[in-house]
C-alpha cells in the first residue's frame, strides 16, 4: 500500500502541509541582539562558548510516561510506517469446517487422562503450529509489557479496522460478537436447521438456548433482540461483579431469560454438583430435550500472565464444553470462546468435541480484535450418543478439582498418538493456529507502529462498519434507554374497544343465544362481589397493569409481582390457587390467561380462537421461570366445549378452605402432579363463531361443518371470516354466577327449581336438546 494512508489527525496528507516561511528580516534582528550578548557563528552561548550549538530537539514524550522515560522498541520517529499489504481486511470472513470424524468410535478414556506437574510456560508448545509462529506471537506480546495501558488502547482504537463498530445499541461488544458469529455460521444459532436444511424450530415453537460463563449477558441480549420472547434462555455464570446485568438489556426484554447459579448458588462452573444442578434445571424446563444451542464466553483477568493465558484457562475450557454435552440436545449447536490452543490439553479437548459433534470450526470474527489471541470453537449438530466423551470430561474435571493446590494438574485428555492418527484434525489445527498466529503478529506490529507514529490512522473503519452491519442484519442505531409509557397511552394506541359490563346468563339468553357448538366456557375464580376477570397490560420493565373498571392499576399489591414482555395485552384472571389441606393449605397467585390481543409485540387478535390460545400457551411457557418464586406464574386457563360438559363438571368437588375457617366450597381441580385447585365462582362463556356463520353437524360423515346462513355456503374448513376476533369475543362474553340460588346437583327435579335462574340441570338439558336438533345423538 502506498504512503497515502499516512495522514495527520488534522486530516491533511503530510505532503500537502505548507512549507514554513523563512523570516529573513526577523532573523537579522535576532542575530544583532545575540551578537550584543557575545554570540559568534559556530560557537555556543556563554563567556567560554560552552552553551549548546544545535537547535533544541522536538519532544518525544508519549502518553503519561515519566519525563525522559523511554520504552525499548517504541522510540518515536516520524518516519515509522506500517506495511499495509501485510494485513488482510475483509468484512466477510472465510469459514472452514473440519470434515466429520470417520475414525474408530470407542474411547479408552479410562487410561487417556494424564496428570503431572503444573506447567507455567508455553514457549515449547509447537506440536500443533509452526514454531516460528509461536515465537512471533509470544515475542510480539512481550513488547507491550512496559507500555502504558492508555497509550496502548488509543493506538489499538486507531489501527483496528473494525474498532468503530463498538457495541452499537447493546450493553457491550460481546453482543456484536455473537451477531458476527451467528452470521458467519449462516445464522445457525438463531435460525437453526437440521442436516436436511429444514428449520428445526417450527412456527409456534420456542427456541431454547443457554448462556454459560457469560455475565453481564451480551450474548443473551443479542439472541433476545433477534428472536424476542420466542427465545427462552437459561443463564449460568459467577455471582458478583460479573453477574448478568439484566437491567442493562436496552435492546431486548428479559422476561424469557432465567439465570441459574447451581446447587451452591455461586455460579461456579468448576464444581461438578453445580453442573449437575444446572443440567437438571434445563432438562426440566425443556421437556427433557435440552437447548437448541449453548453459548459460552468465559474468561478472567490474566494481567501480567498473558503468554500463559491458555494454560490458566484449561479447566474453564473443559467445563464449558462439559456443560454443553450435558444440556445441548442431539442436533443442537455450541459456541465457546478460546484463546491460544497450542497445548496438548487444548488439542485433546478440541478433538473430543469433534467426536461429540458432526462438524467443528475455529472462527475468528472481525469483532474479536485481531491483536489478541481470542478465537471461537463452533460445534454443529451434536451427535446422539456422547456419553463416553462426557464421562471422560467429567472425570478430568473431578481430577482437576481434587488436585488444586497440590502443584499438579491434568496435562492432557487424549494421547498424542491418538491425535496424530487423525491426520485431518492435526492439519486443520495447525493451519488454524498458523493463520491466526500470523494475523495476530501482524496486528501487534501494526499497534506498535501506531504507538510510535501518532499521525497514522486507519481510513477503512467507516467502510468496514457499514459492510459488517449489513452482513449481520444489524441496524446502525445508537443505544438509548427504553422509555416507559403510560398504560393509558399504550392501550389507546391499540385501538381496542373494551366493555367492562358482562351480561349475566339467564334462561332466555341460554335458549336463544347460546348455541352449543359456537361457544366455549371457563371455570372462573371470580365471584359476583369479587370480579377478577379483566385485561392485563404490560409496558415492559416489570410494569404490568390490570384494568379495574375504567382505571389502570399496577399489579404489585398483596405480594403479587408480575413480569411480562412489553406490548402485551391479554384477557385473564388473577387466580388464588390452593394446595394441601387444613393448616398446611397454601395459596399462590397465578395469572390464568383466557385470550390475547397482542403478545410481546406479536398481534394475534385476528386469529381464530383456538390459534390465539395456542400462542398463549407458547407465551406462558416462555415467560415461566420456576426459580423465580417471587414472580406470579402464568398459565392458560382450560376452555371447555359445551357439547362435552361432563369433562368440566367431573373436575368439580368441594374442599375445606383454610382462609374461610374450614368452610367447604366448590372447587375446580387442576391437572397437576400434586393436588391443586381453586374455588369456583361461576362459568364464563365466550363466543368463537361470528355471524352469519353457524356450526352444523353432518350425520352421514359424523363431523361438524361451518354454514353461512346468508349465502348458503358450507365448508368443513374453518374460514377466517367465520372466527370471532379478540374484540368481538370479549364483547360477547356471558357470565353465569354460582350464587346461593343456583343448584349444581343433577338429581334435582327441574320443576321444583327457580325458573328464573340457570341451574346445572337446565344447562345440561338445553345442550342435550341442541344435540338432538343437530342429530348428533
Amino acid at each position: 500500500m502506498d504512503g497515502s494512508r499516512k495522514r495527520s489527525f488534522e486530516g491533511q496528507d503530510e505532503e500537502e502541509k505548507p512549507a514554513a516561511k523563512r523570516p529573513a528580516e526577523a532573523s537579522s534582528t535576532a542575530k544583532r541582539m545575540m551578537a550584543m550578548m557575545g554570540f559568534k557563528e559556530g560557537e555556543g552561548l556563554g563567556r567560554e562558548g560552552q552553551g549548546i550549538k544545535d537547535p533544541v530537539a522536538l519532544s518525544t514524550q508519549r502518553g503519561r510516561r515519566g519525563l525522559g522515560l523511554k520504552v525499548s522498541g517504541f522510540e518515536f520517529t516520524g518516519e515509522v510506517d506500517f506495511d499495509w499489504d501485510s494485513e488482510v481486511v475483509e468484512a466477510k470472513e472465510q469459514v472452514t469446517w473440519l470434515a466429520p470424524y470417520e475414525g474408530p468410535r470407542p474411547l479408552d478414556w479410562a487410561r487417556w487422562i494424564t496428570e503431572g506437574k503444573e506447567k507455567l510456560n508455553i514457549d515449547d508448545e509447537d506440536k500443533f503450529c509452526d514454531p516460528e509462529v509461536l515465537r512471533s506471537v509470544l515475542n510480539s506480546k512481550s513488547v507491550f509489557d512496559q507500555l502504558d495501558d492508555l497509550e496502548l488502547r488509543k493506538a489499538r482504537g486507531r489501527c483496528n479496522p473494525f474498532e468503530t463498530i463498538g457495541k452499537m445499541f447493546f450493553q457491550n461488544r460481546a453482543a456484536l460478537k455473537m451477531a458476527n458469529l451467528d452470521a458467519m455460521a449462516d445464522f445457525m444459532f438463531t435460525q437453526p436447521k437440521n442436516m436436511q436444511d429444514r428449520p428445526v424450530v417450527g412456527e409456534g415453537e420456542l427456541l431454547y438456548f443457554a448462556d454459560v460463563c457469560a455475565g453481564p449477558g451480551g450474548f443473551t441480549e443479542y439472541v433476545l433482540w433477534r428472536k424476542g420472547w420466542l427465545a427462552k434462555g437459561f443463564g449460568f455464570t459467577l455471582r458478583g461483579g460479573n453477574d448478568f446485568k439484566l437491567e442493562d438489556f436496552y435492546a431486548a426484554s428479559t422476561e424469557t431469560f432465567e439465570p441459574c447459579y447451581g446447587e451452591d448458588e455461586d455460579g461456579d462452573v468448576f464444581k461438578p454438583h453445580n453442573i449437575a444442578h444446572f443440567k437438571r434445571h434445563v432438562l426440566a424446563n425443556t421437556e427433557g430435550h435440552g437447548v437448541h444451542f449453548m453459548m459460552a464466553d468465559g474468561g478472567f483477568s490474566v494481567e501480567g500472565q498473558e503468554n500463559i493465558q491458555e494454560i490458566l484457562s484449561h479447566q474453564l475450557y473443559l467445563c464449558q464444553c462439559l456443560v454443553a454435552l450435558n444440556i445441548v440436545r442431539p442436533g443442537g449447536h455450541f459456541v465457546v470462546k478460546l484463546f491460544d490452543v497450542f497445548t496438548p490439553f487444548s488439542a485433546g479437548l478440541l478433538w473430543l468435541m469433534r467426536r461429540a459433534f458432526h462438524q467443528i470450526s475455529i472462527m475468528k470474527p472481525n469483532t474479536s480484535r485481531p491483536a489478541n489471541s481470542e478465537r471461537y470453537l463452533v460445534c454443529k449438530w451434536r451427535l446422539h450418543d456422547v456419553s463416553e466423551v462426557e464421562q471422560l470430561m467429567w472425570t478430568a474435571n473431578e481430577k482437576m478439582q481434587s488436585l488444586k493446590g497440590s502443584g499438579r494438574t491434568v496435562l492432557s485428555l487424549v494421547p498424542e498418538d491418538v491425535l496424530r492418527a487423525d491426520e485431518q484434525f492435526i492439519e486443520y489445527l495447525k493451519e488454524s493456529n498458523n493463520e491466526l498466529g500470523q494475523r495476530q503478529a501482524v496486528s501487534l506490529a501494526k499497534i506498535k507502529a501506531f504507538c510510535q507514529n501518532t499521525t497514522l490512522y486507519e481510513p477503512r473503519q467507516l467502510e468496514m462498519k457499514k459492510e459488517c452491519l449489513q452482513l449481520w442484519n444489524v441496524p446502525e442505531k445508537t443505544r438509548t434507554a427504553p422509555r416507559t409509557m403510560r398504560p393509558e397511552d399504550v392501550f389507546a394506541k391499540l385501538g381496542l374497544e373494551w366493555r367492562q359490563i358482562c351480561p349475566e346468563l339467564n334462561p332466555q339468553i341460554l335458549e336463544k343465544n347460546v348455541k352449543m357448538l359456537e361457544w366455549r366456557c371457563y371455570a372462573i375464580n371470580s365471584g359476583r362481589m369479587n370480579k377478577k376477570c379483566t385485561l392485563f397490560l404490560s409496558v415492559g420493565r416489570g410494569h404490568v397493569y390490570l384494568l379495574d373498571k375504567s382505571r389502570w392499576s399496577k399489579v404489585d399489591v398483596e405480594n403479587v409481582k408480575m413480569e411480562l414482555p412489553a406490548e402485551t395485552l391479554v384477557f385473564g384472571e388473577l387466580v388464588s390457587e390452593l394446595r394441601g389441606e387444613a393448616r398446611a393449605q397454601m395459596s399462590i397467585k397465578v395469572l390464568h390467561v383466557m385470550d390475547a390481543f397482542v403478545l410481546g409485540g406479536k398481534r394475534v387478535d385476528q386469529l381464530p380462537f383456538e390459534q390465539r390460545l395456542d400462542w398463549c400457551r407458547v407465551f406462558a411457557k416462555a415467560v415461566d421461570r420456576p426459580s423465580r418464586t417471587d414472580l406470579t406464574r402464568v398459565c392458560v386457563k382450560e376452555p371447555f366445549h359445551l357439547d362435552d360438559l361432563d369433562s368440566l363438571f367431573v373436575k368439580l368437588t368441594t374442599k375445606k378452605i383454610k382462609q374461610l375457617s374450614g368452610d367447604r366450597k366448590m372447587c375446580f381441580m387442576l391437572d397437576e402432579g400434586e393436588e391443586q385447585f381453586f374455588m369456583v365462582g361461576g362459568l364464563l362463556f365466550v363466543k368463537v363463531v361470528k355471524e352469519p356463520w353457524t356450526v352444523a353437524f353432518s350425520k352421514s360423515l359424523r363431523r361438524k361443518y361451518l354454514f353461512n346462513v346468508s349465502n348458503g355456503q358450507s365448508t368443513y374448513e374453518l374460514p377466517l371470516e367465520a372466527c370471532t376476533d379478540f374484540e368481538t369475543s370479549i364483547k360477547c362474553r356471558l357470565i353465569w354466577w354460582w350464587d346461593d340460588k343456583v343448584n349444581l346437583a343433577m338429581g334435582e327435579d327441574p320443576d321444583r327449581l327457580d325458573k328464573n335462574v340457570v341451574h346445572r340441570v337446565s344447562l345440561v338439558e338445553e345442550m342435550e336438546k341442541q344435540k338432538r336438533n343437530l342429530k348428533m345423538v
